[in-house]
């Protein structure tokens, strides 16, 4: 019974981590990210985009 119960988190947190990757897709600042990395720009570049885009996230959530 543990088991199952473990794999049903793992399937929760599986389903939202697709949701934000599909949500972040549309997200400016994580495609200029992307972009930046074909362009050869530093990873920690691409990693603040990134991080800047989760904030973007975080704060259309909270105003819903």
């Amino acid at each position: 019974m543990r088991t199952i119960s473990r794999m049903s988190a793992v399937e929760a947190r599986l389903r939202l981590g697709r949701k934000m990757a599909a949500f972040l897709k549309r997200e400016p600042k994580f495609i200029a990210g992307l972009d930046a990395l074909e362009n050869g720009q530093t990873r920690v570049m691409l990693l603040q985009s990134v991080t800047e885009a989760l904030v973007a996230v975080s704060a259309k959530e909270k105003s819903k």
